[in-house]
């Protein structure tokens, strides 16, 4: 009979898919950049477990602080986590451009590229915009964590986290796109000209800010006056 050979132990880190979000995921978007700002993750929520090692039973929960460290080191480095596209390595849709620790969790801002586009073909800052693709999903690594056996209670302390997913189905049904914007500055004054200004009067309007919608813009006309007062109505009804 042949030797019996025992089997090699590998050990390596096994990234963490974190679908299962805990809050609405209040994202507000600028029609001409695609930037847009919401919670990645939620703190103190239980939800089932991603741990690949841990059974179906498990929960787990992210504590307050948990991002503090991988904040600080993509600081140091300059860098942030990847935008991906439904956890697809290679599929970079745009850029996280803030990470921050809020009182509810991880709040993040990004902007998506203005041609990143779903398997539909739509783009995906259109879809954001209608509320048809609404959630995030974040990648990480977990770095800390203690385990409640009795509970059956995951606690993760620290975590590593390489990449954040626009994803269209997230684990907790909270995790959604709540709120959109379709107005950006070079958009607005886009609106300011077709109403009648020139260019170089839109420009001096948004720098004199609402003022000029109230008569004290000399230099509007009454005429204009009145189609910016419409205007102010449709943006701010």
């Amino acid at each position: 009979m042949g030797n019996s050979c025992p089997r090699p132990v590998v050990s390596f880190p096994l990234m963490e898919h974190e679908e299962k979000l805990a809050r609405p995921f209040a994202v507000k978007t600028t029609d001409g950049a695609g930037a847009f700002e919401g919670l990645g993750a939620v703190f103190n929520d239980l939800h089932p477990t991603s741990s690949w090692a841990l059974s179906p039973e498990w929960k787990d929960r992210i504590l307050p602080g948990a991002f503090a460290k991988t904040i600080a080191e993509h600081t140091k480095a300059g860098t942030f986590p990847a935008m991906l596209y439904m956890h697809e390595r290679g599929n970079v849709v745009g850029a996280w451009r803030t990470l921050q620790e809020s009182r509810d969790g991880l709040l993040v801002t990004g902007q998506v590229a203005e041609g990143a586009r779903s398997p539909s073909g739509e783009t995906l800052h259109n879809l954001m915009k209608i509320g048809a693709l609404n959630a995030l999903s974040i990648g990480f690594r977990v770095r800390k964590q203690t385990l409640d056996q009795d509970k059956k209670v995951r606690d993760i302390l620290d975590v590593e986290v390489s990449e954040i997913s626009i994803v269209d189905v997230p684990g907790i049904h909270r995790a959604r796109v709540t709120d959109v914007k379709s107005l950006d500055p070079s958009h607005l004054e886009r609106l300011l000209c077709d109403a009648g200004l020139s260019r170089i009067e839109a420009k001096a309007l948004l720098s004199g800010g609402l003022r000029a919608l109230h008569g004290e813009a000399d230099f509007l006309s009454p005429d204009i006056l009145e189609r910016l007062k419409g205007l102010a109505r449709c943006i701010h009804p």
